[in-house]
C-alpha cells in the first residue's frame, strides 16, 4: 500500500560498521548490515518499510523469514536497531515548524491591521471581499502548481495571481478607497504573496520579509507617531522589492490552468463571499471590541489547522499500519472518530456559550464569536478531505440570511450544526478521501 522505494544496494564493507549490532549474526542482523546507508537515512519506519516492500519484503516473507506480523514490524526493528542522521525528522504533510512560522505572520499580520484601522467606522466592504475571495482561490491553485507545475510556470502562475489581486485592489480602492484602505489591503496582499512563495519555494526568507511587511504596518501605532503616508510607501517599496521582478515570468497560458476547473472554481468564490458576508457582519457588530474578539477568532483559526494537520497525519498513520483494504478502512475511522469526538466538544461547549445569549450581552458576543471560530475549523477540515461543494453552500446560504437580518447567533449555531452533520457523513465514506489524503 506504499509507494515503491528508491533503493540502490549499498556497496558496503562489514568492518567499516560501528555499535553493538556489528555483532550480531541472526537474519535480522544480516539484513540490517546489508541496508545500513538506507535505514541510516530513513526518516520513519514508514519509509523504511517501503523500500522493503519494493525489494519483495511481503507480509508472508516476514513471517516466514523473522516470525514478525508485517513489514511495518519489520522496518520498524530495523528502524530501533539503525545508527541514523539526527538531523533527520518524519515528513508529514505540513512540517509542524513551518506551520508555526505561518501562523506567526498572520498573527503579526492581525496586529498591524487592527493599528492601521483604528479609527475607521468599518472596512470597505467591496475591496474586503474582493481579498478574501482572491487569497482563497489563489491559495487553491497555488497548492495545485506546487503539486502539477514545473518550478517555471509556478513562477508564471504566482505573478499571474498577484498581478490579478493587484489590479482588483487597485480598482475597488479607486471607487470607494481610503489611504488606511489601501495600506490594510497593500499589507494583506504582500502576505498572502509571501505565504504563497513559501508554500512553493520553502525558503524562510519569505516569512522574515512578510514579517518586516507586518511590523512595517505596526508603525501606524498612535504612540509611534509615523505618518500614514510613510508607513503606505514603505509598504509600497517592500512589495515592489519583492513582487514586481517576478512578473518578467508572466504568461497568459496560466489562464487556462486557472480555469480547467470552472465548478471548483465557483465554489471556492461561494464560499469565500458567504464567509467574508459574515466576518464582515462580526466586524460591523463588535467593532468597539476588536482586540479581544481578533485574538479569539485567529487562535480558533490556528486551531482549525492543526486539527485539519492531525486529521490528514492519522489517516496517513492508519494506511501504513494497514495491511489490507478492509483493515485502512477500519483504522481510518478509528482515528477519524476520534478526532471527531474532540469536535463535538467543541461544538457543545459553543452551543453552552450561546444559551448565555439570553444573559449577559458580553457573553453573547463571545458566543458570536466562539460560533464563528468552531465553524472554520469545522469547514477546514471537510476542505481537508475533498469536500468543497456542500460546505461551501452551507455558507453562502448563511451569509444570505445575514443579509436579510435573521440574527447571528441562531446563523452560527444553524451553520455549526450544520458542518457537523456533514463532517459526520464524511468520516463514514473513508473509501472515497482516505488515499488521497494519505499520500
Amino acid at each position: 500500500m506504499s509507494a515503491p522505494g528508491k533503493y540502490r544496494r549499498p556497496q558496503f564493507r562489514v568492518n567499516e560498521w560501528f555499535g553493538e549490532e556489528k555483532r550480531r549474526t541472526d537474519r535480522l542482523g544480516r539484513l540490517n548490515r546489508e541496508l545500513f546507508e538506507v535505514s541510516r537515512e530513513a526518516n520513519d519506519p514508514y519509509e523504511l518499510a517501503a523500500h522493503l516492500e519494493a525489494l519483495g519484503f511481503s507480509n508472508e516473507r516476514v513471517q516466514a523469514e523473522f516470525s514478525l506480523v508485517s513489514t511495518f514490524e519489520l522496518a520498524r526493528k530495523l528502524f530501533q536497531m539503525s545508527k541514523r542522521r539526527p538531523d533527520l525528522q518524519r515528513r508529514s504533510y505540513l512540517q509542524l515548524p513551518r506551520l508555526g512560522w505561518r501562523q506567526l505572520l498572520i498573527l503579526a499580520a492581525i496586529v498591524a491591521t487592527l493599528a492601521l484601522a483604528r479609527g475607521v467606522a468599518e472596512p470597505q466592504w467591496l475591496m474586503t471581499l474582493f481579498l478574501i475571495s482572491w487569497s482563497v482561490v489563489g491559495s487553491s491553485q497555488i497548492m495545485r502548481a506546487k503539486a502539477s507545475l514545473n518550478e517555471a510556470k509556478q513562477n508564471s502562475l504566482f505573478s499571474l495571481l498577484m498581478l490579478l489581486g493587484l489590479l482588483g485592489l487597485g480598482i475597488l480602492g479607486l471607487l470607494n478607497g481610503s489611504a488606511v484602505q489601501y495600506a490594510i489591503a497593500l499589507l494583506w496582499w504582500g502576505v498572502t504573496g509571501c505565504i504563497w512563495l513559501e508554500e512553493l519555494f520553502e525558503r524562510r526568507t519569505y516569512w522574515v520579509a512578510g514579517l518586516a511587511l507586518a511590523l512595517l504596518a505596526m508603525l501606524a501605532f498612535p504612540f509611534l507617531k509615523v505618518p500614514l503616508s510613510i508607513i503606505l510607501g514603505l509598504e509600497v517599496l517592500i512589495c515592489s522589492f519583492l513582487f514586481l521582478p517576478r512578473l518578467r515570468y508572466l504568461k497568459g497560458e496560466n489562464f487556462r490552468f486557472l480555469t480547467e476547473d470552472l465548478p471548483l472554481l465557483m465554489t471556492q468564490l461561494g464560499y469565500a463571499t458567504g464567509f467574508g458576508i459574515l466576518f464582515l457582519k462580526l466586524i460591523q457588530m463588535f467593532s468597539g471590541h476588536l482586540w479581544v474578539y481578533s485574538g479569539l477568532l485567529a487562535l480558533f483559526l490556528f486551531l482549525a489547522e492543526w486539527f485539519a494537520l492531525g486529521l490528514k497525519n492519522s489517516l496517513a498513520d492508519a494506511m501504513w499500519i494497514s495491511t489490507s483494504v478492509e483493515d485502512y478502512l477500519q483504522n481510518s475511522l478509528g482515528s477519524s472518530k476520534l478526532l471527531l469526538r474532540y469536535i463535538i466538544l467543541f461544538v457543545f461547549f459553543s452551543l453552552l456559550l450561546a444559551a448565555m445569549f439570553f444573559f449577559p450581552v458580553q457573553a453573547a458576543s463571545i458566543s458570536h464569536f466562539v460560533l464563528f471560530a468552531i465553524a472554520m475549523i469545522l469547514v477546514l477540515m471537510l476542505f481537508s478531505l475533498q469536500n468543497w461543494f456542500l460546505p461551501a453552500l452551507a455558507f453562502v446560504l448563511a451569509g444570505l440570511a445575514s443579509l436579510f437580518a435573521v440574527p447571528l447567533i441562531w446563523i452560527f449555531v444553524g451553520l455549526a450544526l450544520v458542518l457537523v452533520l456533514i463532517l459526520f457523513i464524511q468520516l463514514q465514506h473513508v473509501e472515497e478521501y482516505g488515499f488521497h489524503i494519505s499520500g
